[in-house]
This record gives structure tokens, sequence and C-alpha cells, in this order.
């Protein structure tokens, strides 16, 4: 369930949802156009291994990566990532 967007970028946007599996509040990292060139694919694959690789209390790291419906509409990634507190 989209509730609102935190950041819009040319190449990435963020929005702040629930998680319909659990309820909690989590970021939604949509990724579009992952393999329109060789530096895009490369940008994105570095981006989701760190996101995978990372897990520290100052470092927002990945829960999940929603899977495409069809493999034909596997353009874009939605990873998810636990949403920052605010203050």
């Amino acid at each position: 369930m989209f509730t609102r967007g935190v950041y819009v970028h040319a190449f990435q946007s963020i929005w702040s949802v629930t998680d319909p599996r659990d309820g909690k509040r989590v970021a939604l990292k949509k990724m579009p156009n992952v393999f329109q060139n060789l530096v895009s694919c490369k940008r994105v694959f570095r981006e989701l291994k760190m996101l995978c690789f990372f897990k520290h209390d100052n470092v927002l790291s990945a829960l999940d990566i929603l899977q495409p419906p069809h493999i034909d509409y596997f353009e874009e990634m939605y990873p998810l990532k636990v949403e920052s507190e605010r203050s």
C-alpha cells in the first residue's frame, strides 16, 4: 500500500509503504530501466550487492527484492528496506 513519496530522482524514487505481509513500515525503492545499458546494469548490481552485504545500525540494508509478475516485464527492480527513523 503506497503512502507517500519520500524521494524522487532521475534514477530512482523511494516510497514509504506498509508491507502487506507483516504490516511494518518499509521504504520501497523503484529502480527503473535497470537493463537499459551496461552502465545502468553495473550501477544497479553494485548498489544491490551493497544493500544485501551491509549489516550495521547506521546503514540501511535490503529486506527483500520484489520479483516481477513475469520475466517479460523485468525492466524495473523494487528493493524493500527498513524505513529510517525521522526526528
